[in-house]
């Protein structure tokens, strides 16, 4: 039944995908983040939906210049996208031989990106900046209303193991939580209160899939989001309230295994996974002090053709004593992957290049306040809610592999794509120059 549901929905939208390369570049994006073929079970479960849509945005823009609205530009963060793709070539290219998934995860970042970078030629208004924020909550969000309403059916005894797509239930709890902050925007902004009732159902689900996956990390990305949405937000009354209606929501329905579960956080020090944690980000920071320019490879720190090798070296954190661990687990951080992934030099631009969605973030707020344009105080919320997106991503992924995943890319782009457009707004002679007509 779902493949034939889908089926129908694909043909009935196959005028907008031949027709319009932005409504393309929607569905690509969302296609990224939903992975429909998680849930099929019959004909359509091998469709290579992402590929089909980034074929034809990329054969709509090439061929139907008039839609390519806006003007490529060399600026900071493309740059910063360059650089990152550039290096992740080498590093693919001189990685460890024998790692598992090393070109796959290589060509997936390569993939992305190429999204990202087209992202400013046709995101060029406001409604398509808005289209783009809906897509995004719900390409990520939607598995987690799928899980939400499953931990419901089944009176709170549901459990999220994960799914191919976000990974186990740590990845998967703070995934989904990333689509929050952009529902929180759409929220404020939503004029139909079916709408707005609509939007707090949505992230209301989010948060009881959260709590069904049990995973520690997506309680501190609820805490990362209400405090980002109350201090650094522009209303902070409204944002206090989600909040605190999502934390209500969360003790109301939440099992006792899931405060038991919580309560473990007090006791980081003892608790074996943690310590196991720190183990592999010794076995990355070895690698990336063996390797410091373009470390290991993809999956290096996981890749048990070279475990034995770093097995018991420190790295940078030989002040630690960790247990022995006789298996390559994951560096269960960002910041240790990419380091042991792609070396020193891969994780200054990582970082740099996440640290762009709040630069973006900085420059839009510089931007409207200067120049008193209060029309423009939906992007000033708009960029908010993306970097505090980012925000949850950068403090829960401390704890998680979830360096080369999709969705924080897609952020830093529309952060850039929102700055683009301000600078227009606010600079009309300046800016004509950059956009075609």
């Amino acid at each position: 039944m779902r493949d034939i549901v889908t089926l129908i929905f694909m043909a009935g939208i196959a005028p907008l995908v031949i027709r319009s390369a932005f409504a393309s570049l929607l569905l690509w994006s969302w296609a990224n983040l939903a992975a429909l073929g998680f849930y099929m079970f019959g004909f359509m479960a091998g469709v290579p939906y992402v590929m089909v849509f980034a074929i034809s945005t990329l054969v709509l823009m090439l061929t139907q210049r008039k839609q390519v609205v806006g003007k490529w530009e060399l600026g900071g963060t493309q740059v910063l996208f360059l650089l990152f793709s550039l290096h992740a070539l080498f590093v693919a290219s001189l990685a460890y031989p024998g790692i598992e998934r090393n070109w796959e995860i290589a060509t997936n970042l390569f993939k992305n990106i190429l999204l990202c970078l087209l992202m400013p030629l046709l995101l060029v208004n406001r409604a398509r900046l808005v289209a783009m924020v809906i897509i995004m909550a719900l390409g990520l969000g939607g598995h987690g209303v799928v899980e939400g309403l499953k931990f419901l059916a089944s009176g709170g005894s549901h459990i999220v193991l994960g799914n191919p797509k976000l990974g186990d239930n740590n990845h998967f709890a703070q995934s989904v939580l990333l689509s929050v902050p952009l529902a929180f925007y759409l929220w404020q902004y939503s004029k139909s209160r079916l709408w707005r009732h609509a939007l707090l159902g949505f992230m209301f689900l989010v948060a009881m899939a959260v709590i069904a996956t049990k995973s520690r990390g997506g309680l501190i990305g609820f805490v990362c989001f209400g405090v980002w949405m109350v201090l650094m937000g522009r209303q902070k009354f409204k944002g206090l309230m989600i909040f605190l209606a999502i934390g209500l929501a969360i003790y109301a329905a939440a099992p006792a295994s899931w405060f038991e579960r919580m309560e473990t956080l007090q006791s980081a020090n003892e608790d074996a996974s943690f310590m196991g944690r720190v183990t592999a980000w010794k076995r990355a920071s070895a690698i990336a002090v063996e390797n410091p320019v373009f470390g290991g490879g993809f999956r290096a720190v996981q890749a048990p053709v070279i475990f034995e090798k770093f097995r018991y070296k420190q790295g940078l954190l030989g002040f630690v004593e960790t247990p022995d661990v006789n298996y390559p687990a994951a560096a269960h951080s960002i910041y240790f992957e990419v380091l042991g992934d792609m070396g020193f030099v891969g994780l200054a631009i990582f970082v740099a290049l996440m640290g762009a969605a709040f630069t973006a973030r900085a420059e839009v707020q510089r931007l409207v306040r200067k120049s008193g344009r209060d029309d423009l105080a939906w992007s000033v919320d708009m960029v908010n809610a993306v970097a505090g997106a980012m925000f949850i991503f950068l403090i829960t992924g401390a704890a998680l592999s979830a360096a080369f995943y999709d969705f924080q890319y897609m952020l830093v782009a529309l952060a850039d794509c929102l700055r683009r457009y301000v600078r227009q707004q606010v600079n009309p002679r300046k800016s004509t120059a950059n956009l075609r007509p």
